[in-house]
């Protein structure tokens, strides 16, 4: 009797997350606050349900039947435009440039029209404004260059060559594409998971995170792709595949810049010859794939508005709204410029030190733990840190056994509640400071005592990496 009360406890639980990501997918917005979090909350309350019976109370769970499950829930979010980011009207505008011959990185939507009467009045009221009641404007970034590298470019461009004009059939495709590489990314995890020893339920960790779900098939963000071709990266590096590692490594950042400042965590581990040859290819890869974008537009546009970013704009963000404070009390206005090179000066010391800095013996986990630490310290000395910023940590907690990234992904949904005014970023102090203060705890813990390794991790080999 009392397995089966557990039997049906457990189906109880599967359906709520089932119904309550549908209900963020198709019947919340961004600005009701108390909904969306209160979905969310419930989301995360049956995942972190499903995590303690897989870990805690070693219940039996047929592991495809998950993954099924895991699908299950993305598909959930895959009938209706993303609610919570206007990402998706960019991507629709830049791939539609591109199939014009265009360079997407010379024009500025606010300034380009399209030579097809048909595609510029869809510009213009699909794109440029909408009739979705949440994001009636359209895109937000008129006025801007694109920032997307060009194996993103090349995703829109088939997405919107193939969906035409129908900006809802573009997200569609996106999303299928999305979901199939974030799949291929699943089929990689869990390849590694089986060299390293460890149980490839740990693999669920990333895969039923509410997180995850609603930001990489929800809301249509790039980061799920990067992260898979990481992971593929990080696999043929493991398997002593140094030439196909690397390609896949400039495939991750060819979507997604972010991995770029990873490679100084490689050389240690590596040694000089392979680490010269990885990078080789990696130089040589992204070379090829930003080559028909080359010229005075790509090198001047791309990184104004790259600039732009790390120098205008502010959300989320930890230390760095702190010494913003600081700035202000001294000098009276905000000194986001040069707050912002000292941040990044504080990151660039620390990525040496940590990949530079030797130890007793390599361990094959250290690497992932290495970059675990650099994704976190990058986003805390960050002046912009989105939700769905942080999947980069929570795929490596699969690895790494650290607890934060969970926690993390749990209440940085609070900064959701900035988008309570329609069209209008109202950050809280408090949820800043309950996110942080909690997320700050949780990392001391993982990093002084281990918290979460006894339930996710068993001993670390002392193989090497390579």
């Amino acid at each position: 009797m009392h397995w089966l009360n557990r039997k049906y406890a457990l189906w109880f639980i599967f359906l709520l997350f089932f119904i309550s990501t549908f209900y963020i997918g198709f019947y919340v917005t961004r600005d009701q606050e108390i909904q969306l979090i209160s979905a969310y909350f419930s989301c995360f309350c049956c995942y972190l349900l499903i995590v303690y019976f897989l870990f805690v109370k070693k219940q039996q769970f047929s592991f495809n039947a998950l993954l099924v499950f895991a699908i299950f829930l993305r598909l959930a979010l895959f009938f209706n435009f993303p609610n919570l980011s206007d990402d998706f009207f960019r991507f629709s505008w830049d791939g539609n440039v591109c199939i014009e011959t265009t360079n997407p990185y010379q024009h500025k939507p606010a300034d380009y029209h399209f030579n097809d009467f048909e595609k510029e009045n869809y510009a213009l009221t699909n794109l440029k404004s909408s009739s979705i009641t949440f994001f009636s404007e359209g895109m937000n970034s008129e006025n801007y260059f694109s920032v997307y590298p060009p194996v993103a470019q090349l995703l829109f461009l088939i997405c919107s060559y193939f969906s035409g004009l129908s900006l809802f059939a573009n997200v569609l495709l996106l999303r299928i594409v999305f979901l199939f590489f974030e799949v291929l990314g699943w089929f990689y995890m869990i390849k590694l998971l089986k060299r390293f020893g460890i149980n490839k339920l740990n693999s669920l960790i990333y895969i039923l995170n509410p997180l995850v779900i609603i930001e990489l098939t929800g809301n249509l963000h790039l980061e799920g792709l990067a992260v898979s071709f990481l992971l593929m990266s990080l696999y043929f590096l493991n398997t002593k595949h140094i030439l196909l590692s690397g390609l896949f490594f400039s495939f991750s950042i060819c979507v997604k810049l972010l991995p770029l400042m990873l490679i100084p965590v490689f050389v240690y581990h590596l040694g000089i010859k392979n680490f010269a040859r990885f990078l080789l290819v990696i130089l040589i890869a992204c070379t090829v794939m930003f080559l028909p974008f080359s010229g005075w537009e790509l090198s001047a546009n791309f990184f104004e508005s790259i600039l732009l970013y790390f120098n205008c704009f502010e959300f989320n963000a930890s230390f760095y709204y702190v010494f913003r404070w600081i700035g202000f009390y001294l000098s009276g206005y905000n000194q986001i410029a040069l707050i912002g090179k000292l941040m990044s000066i504080v990151f660039v010391c620390f990525l040496l030190f940590l990949s530079f800095s030797k130890q007793p013996t390599i361990k094959r986990l250290d690497l992932f733990k290495k970059v675990s630490l650099v994704f976190l310290i990058y986003f805390l000395f960050s002046a912009v840190v989105h939700p769905w910023y942080i999947i980069f940590v929570i795929a490596f907690a699969v690895f790494t056994g650290y607890l934060f990234p969970l926690v993390w992904s749990l209440v940085i949904f609070l900064s959701y509640f900035s988008y309570r005014s329609v069209n209008i970023v109202d950050e809280s102090s408090i949820f800043l400071l309950v996110q942080y203060i909690i997320l700050l705890i949780v990392v001391i813990g993982d990093l002084m005592f281990s918290w979460a390794n006894p339930f996710f991790l068993k001993d670390e080999s002392q193989e090497l990496l390579v």
